[in-house]
C-alpha cells in the first residue's frame, strides 16, 4: 500500500529580499539597474512590484512616462509586461518575483514589504520641495514614513546616467536611540560594500565661540565612543562634527560620498509639518543615494479614504 504523499510546503528563501516598486517609466529603469547592483553586493534577490492603482479623478503618476492611472490593464497582460520589463534589466540569477498590486501605490508597498518581510525597499523620488510638493504629494516620502523596513531613495533617477558603485557612507548622527540605529545598520552596510563609514554630528551655530567648541568638543567625544564600537563591525569608521545649520552642514558633507545613511522618526500629519524632518529634506535636496532606517516606533497611518483601498492581490505571469 502506497503512503499518501507529504503536502508540499514552500521552501524558505535563501537570500534575502530587495523590493522595487516600478511604473515602467526611464526613472524606474534606473532605480531598478542601482537595484541589481546593490543585491549583487549584498547576495540578496531582487522583487519587483507595479501597482495598478485604481482610477480615480486627480490621481497623480509618480514619474512621466508611467502608465496613467485611468487605464485599466488586464492583470495578466501587466503582469507579464512586468516580467519582460525586469527581464531586461536584472540579471537571471539576481532576479526574485514579479508581482502586481492593486491600490494605493504607498499603501499597497508598505503592505506588500511587510508581509514579504522585504530586506529593503528601492525607490526613486522628484524631488519636489514647498508648495509644489504639497500638492503633488509623494509615493517615496509615504514609504519613508510607514515603510517596515530600510528605504533607499534616488533622487531624479536617470537611465543615461550610469549605475553608480556604493562604497563611502556618511551617517548624520544627533546621537538619539534612532540615530545610534541608523549608524549599526551603516556600519554593517560599510562592512558588505568594503567602504568607509563617516559619523557626522552637526552642533548649532551661537555667537559665543568659546561655547560652540566646548559643544562641539563633548560631541566629538560622544561620537568617538560610538565609533570605537561600529568598528568592531569591521569597517572602517571615522568621525566628524560641523557647526552650523543641519540640512546644509550634511549636504556638505555629502559631496564626495556615494550614500547617506540616515534616521528618521516616520513621523506624519501635524507633527510632522510642525517639527519638520531633516530626512525628507535630505532626500529631496541630496545628489547621491539615501538610505533610511525608521525608528521601531511606527508613524500613524492617518486617514484615508476607504472607497480607494484595494487588497493587494499578486498575479504571476
Amino acid at each position: 500500500m502506497k503512503s499518501s504523499p507529504k503536502p508540499r510546503v514552500p521552501a524558505p528563501r535563501s537570500t534575502q529580499e530587495i523590493l522595487v516598486p516600478v511604473d515602467f517609466s526611464p526613472a524606474s529603469r534606473a532605480v531598478l539597474a542601482q537595484a541589481a547592483a546593490l543585491a549583487r553586493t549584498l547576495s540578496a534577490q531582487v522583487t519587483v512590484l507595479h501597482v495598478d492603482e485604481p482610477p480615480y479623478p486627480g490621481a497623480l503618476n509618480e514619474f512621466p512616462g508611467s502608465i496613467p492611472t485611468n487605464t485599466l490593464v488586464e492583470p495578466k497582460k501587466l503582469a507579464r509586461r512586468l516580467q519582460l520589463f525586469a527581464a531586461k534589466i536584472i540579471p537571471a540569477k539576481l532576479a526574485g518575483e514579479v508581482l502586481v498590486g492593486h491600490g494605493i501605490a504607498g499603501q499597497t508597498i508598505v503592505a506588500v514589504a511587510r508581509q514579504r518581510q522585504s530586506r529593503l525597499i528601492v525607490c526613486g523620488t522628484h524631488g519636489y520641495s514647498g508648495f509644489k510638493r504639497l500638492i503633488l504629494g509623494s509615493t517615496a516620502e509615504y514609504l519613508v514614513r510607514h515603510s517596515p523596513c530600510p528605504i533607499l531613495t534616488m533622487r531624479r533617477p536617470s537611465p543615461r546616467q550610469p549605475v553608480k558603485r556604493l562604497r563611502s557612507i556618511l551617517a548624520p548622527i544627533d546621537l538619539s536611540a534612532p540615530s545610534r540605529q541608523a549608524s549599526t545598520y551603516a556600519a554593517g552596510l560599510a562592512a558588505k560594500l568594503r567602504g568607509p563609514l563617516t559619523l557626522l554630528h552637526v552642533v548649532p551655530a551661537i555667537d559665543d565661540n568659546a561655547a560652540g567648541e566646548r559643544a562641539a568638543a563633548r560631541s566629538a567625544a560622544k561620537l568617538e565612543q560610538l565609533a570605537i564600537k561600529l568598528r568592531s563591525n569591521g569597517c572602517r569608521v571615522n568621525s566628524a562634527v560641523a557647526q552650523g545649520e543641519t540640512t546644509a552642514a550634511i549636504l556638505a558633507a555629502a559631496a564626495d560620498t556615494d550614500l547617506i545613511v540616515i534616521a528618521t522618526h516616520g513621523r506624519s500629519g501635524l507633527g510632522r509639518i510642525l517639527l519638520g524632518s531633516t530626512a525628507e529634506a535630505i532626500i529631496r535636496q541630496a545628489t547621491c543615494p539615501v538610505l533610511v532606517v525608521r525608528s521601531p516606533q511606527p508613524a500613524k497611518l492617518g486617514w484615508f479614504n476607504p472607497l480607494f483601498w484595494f487588497p493587494v492581490a499578486p498575479v504571476m505571469p
